[in-house]
């Protein structure tokens, strides 16, 4: 089934039993249990679709599960199934100001302020956005009401229908949101325990993204440590079959190599990295691609090419409001 190929990290073939499901019931009589047993379809396909980066074929799912919601008047439902919308327009679908606007909207609506199964996944998918946009001041704030959220409700356990566990997944955000404010001391105490609870789940998805959460934060601090350390997020988040970041972790990986004077080797991972992700048609983060690219390259004394990666960063991270690229 597709439940247990997601749990066993074969997500390419988790994929294609979700879609062939989906599309025996999108040919189904049109009943109360059919509409309802292929919204939850939906929403269960969203975490292993995105992380293939397999999210074309998505789109017309989520729009139909989002109408049929709407059709229902199921607010629950229709709230998730909005939330994952915005997500998609963020990272795939070129629209960043409609998918913030689904997001925000979500998250404002009195309907979820007490219910943990909707504030806690609308919460993680506004806090993960706002994460990887580099408003860090956003993930300050969100983050530790769903944490406290979580921890107040003692479901710590919960997936919340998720791949990768959302408390592990928070409390990396918010790790890397206050290194980035500056609190370094702070935020590697927040990573160590996002390692910890990882090592208890026994889930590679949360210890594939807390490995990958450290390798950026050591890039920063120590990039010889970093590269031992993003080397094995990427073995994890190649077990684990997570497509999403495998291109931009080797971008982070070359970028740690220039940060030891290693810049020849470096622009080679960052070109692979590159190549990776172009090829999986995700807009967000090209920009990182791009402009670790121009830094290799300035490194080696290319300064035309150094200058055509840093224009092309730049106006990436512009057409995704990418703050912290356009900061670079």
């Amino acid at each position: 089934s597709a439940k247990k190929a997601i749990r066993n990290n074969s997500l390419l073939e988790g994929t294609q039993a979700y879609k062939q499901a989906a599309d025996i019931l999108m040919k189904m009589p049109e009943t109360d249990e059919n509409r309802r047993e292929l919204i939850d379809l939906v929403l269960s396909m969203r975490g292993p679709m995105f992380r293939v980066g397999d999210a074309v074929e998505y789109l017309p799912l989520l729009q139909s599960a989002e109408k049929l919601a709407e059709e229902a008047g199921d607010i629950t439902r229709k709230l998730q199934i909005r939330s994952a919308l915005g997500v998609y327009y963020i990272y795939r679908g070129g629209n960043p100001q409609l998918g913030w606007k689904y997001l925000e909207d979500c998250f404002d609506q009195e309907d979820i302020m007490h219910d943990v199964s909707l504030m806690v996944p609308i919460g993680f998918d506004l806090c993960t956005s706002s994460l990887l946009s580099g408003d860090w001041q956003r993930v300050n704030q969100i983050a530790p009401i769903i944490i406290s959220l979580i921890e107040r409700s003692r479901t710590q356990d919960r997936f919340f229908d998720r791949n990768a566990s959302i408390y592990i997944s928070i409390i990396a955000h918010l790790a890397i949101s206050t290194i980035g404010c500056g609190e370094v001391a702070r935020g590697g105490q927040l990573l160590e325990k996002a390692f910890a609870l990882a090592s208890e789940f026994d889930n590679l998805a949360s210890r594939a993204y807390v490995e990958w959460a450290h390798g950026i934060m050591l890039c920063f601090l120590d990039a010889q440590r970093a590269i031992a350390q993003m080397e094995q997020a990427i073995r994890s988040l190649t077990d684990s079959q997570n497509l999403l970041l495998q291109g931009v972790s080797w971008c982070w990986l070359g970028y740690a190599h220039c940060m030891t004077d290693n810049a020849g080797e470096g622009l080679g991972l960052i070109e692979k990295g590159l190549r990776m992700h172009t090829d999986l048609g995700v807009p967000y983060w090209l920009s990182f691609c791009h402009f670790f690219s121009s830094t290799a390259h300035f490194e080696l004394g290319d300064m035309a090419k150094a200058r055509e990666h840093a224009e092309l960063a730049l106006q990436c991270a512009l057409n995704n409001n990418e703050k912290q690229v356009q900061g670079l």
